[in-house]
């Protein structure tokens, strides 16, 4: 797991009360399609490792890959703040 810090922030972020949760409509629509519950997403991000960074044209983004409560292996991206308690999902699919 090269990326060890981000996941350890991911998870931290994910277990943190205090965290506010931001879903785009991106996000809700490809969860809906494919079955995908804001549960889900949580449980991957509390228990997943990010994969892959990426750096668009303007916030940071992470893939963390992981599996949800029923053992189905997740990919969700995020983009994470952890200086404000912010989890922004972008989309989820079934890895």
């Amino acid at each position: 797991m090269p990326y060890h810090d981000e996941t350890r922030r991911i998870h931290a972020l994910a277990r943190n009360p205090g965290t506010r949760w931001k879903w785009t409509g991106h996000a809700e629509t490809r969860m809906r399609e494919r079955g995908i519950t804001r549960l889900d997403v949580r449980a991957v991000l509390q228990r997943g490792a990010v994969v892959r960074v990426e750096q668009p044209r303007f916030d940071e983004t992470w893939n963390v890959r992981g599996r949800d409560g029923d053992g189905r292996p997740l990919e969700i991206v995020v983009v994470a703040r952890d200086d404000a308690l912010i989890v922004t999902v972008i989309t989820a699919w079934e890895a």
